[in-house]
């Protein structure tokens, strides 16, 4: 079976690191996150170690954008077996400064968005009777 691994926040900090290692443990790997030209490098980069790699721009509050990359994925490599959701962002605010609209974006991405992927790639998984989900959390940024 071939490894597929759909790895949101691929652009920058951990997911920017983990998708060469991941690459070079034999995946076919999408490079999901918003900015674009990060991910077409780094799929550069990917490929020229002999890799596959596929850098799709989508933004994992938009249920319908992460469902488009999954079946992008899919139409390129063949069904997923890894979801490394590890999109995130982080908003330390002082709590005199404290608004909900803060929460509610890093909930929108952190939160949803792992769920949008999961509920994506998971009944391609169970059919497959095969699959692992990897959800990545972090306390960067607070206080």
């Amino acid at each position: 079976m071939k490894r597929v691994t759909f790895l949101t926040g691929a652009s920058s900090g951990l997911g920017r690191g983990l998708a060469p290692r991941i690459a070079e443990e034999g995946h076919a790997i999408a490079l999901v996150a918003r900015r674009s030209e990060l991910l077409d490098d780094l799929a550069k980069e990917i490929e020229a170690k002999g890799g596959q790699a596929l850098p799709i721009s989508c933004d994992v509050r938009d249920k319908e954008a992460v469902q488009a990359a999954v079946a992008q994925t899919v139409d390129a490599f063949g069904p997923i077996t890894r979801l490394v959701a590890n999109a995130g962002i982080g908003n330390p605010t002082p709590a005199q400064n404290f608004k909900s609209s803060d929460f509610e974006l890093v909930m929108d991405v952190n939160l949803r968005g792992a769920v949008y992927c999961i509920e994506a790639v998971l009944p391609s998984m169970m059919e497959q009777n095969h699959g692992h989900i990897v959800g990545i959390s972090s306390r960067a940024g607070y206080r």
